[in-house]
């Protein structure tokens, strides 16, 4: 299993590697649909940690606070460790061939949309944050965004 600071990581240096504004904001809706996609197309988690229901969204909390400096502004630094270190998942490890392909493969869908499309998506009727909202849940449960990335292949 992967953790939420390696995979922000990946995508913030593909964000850098292609000149595409990377906000905290956009960062996070990025996150909960490549662990959407990955979920519904390799049925497992990415991550233990989850995402929480907050108004703009699904939101990992340790992502969040992390970047959380950066505001509105596009994020130019890694997370990294208490001795500087910065961790991404490893391309040479074949076991995570499905998860590199899988985060390409959302990535390139969803890179060039803005935070604020972002949002709404995450908000469409149905939607795993919406369905945890409606039902006063703090977390969004991973059998939501599975089942909905999985009967929602388009989303």
């Amino acid at each position: 299993m992967l953790s939420p600071m390696a995979i922000s990581n990946e995508l913030i240096k593909m964000a850098i590697k292609e000149s595409i504004p990377l906000t905290p904001m956009k960062l996070q809706k990025m996150l909960f649909f490549v662990y959407g996609k990955y979920g519904a197309e390799y049925n497992e988690k990415l991550f233990e940690e989850p995402f929480l229901v907050w108004q703009y969204g699904p939101v990992v909390e340790s992502v969040y606070y992390e970047f959380k400096s950066f505001g509105t502004e596009k994020i130019n630094k890694y997370a990294a460790d208490a001795k500087g270190i910065a961790y991404f998942p490893d391309k040479d490890c074949l076991e995570l061939e499905h998860f590199f392909a899988s985060l390409k493969k959302t990535w390139n869908r969803y890179k060039h949309l803005s935070a604020q499309l972002l949002v709404g998506l995450t908000h469409i009727e149905d939607s795993p944050w919406d369905r945890a909202f409606k039902e006063g849940l703090n977390t969004i449960p991973n059998e939501y965004i599975i089942r909905y990335f999985k009967e929602n292949p388009c989303a």
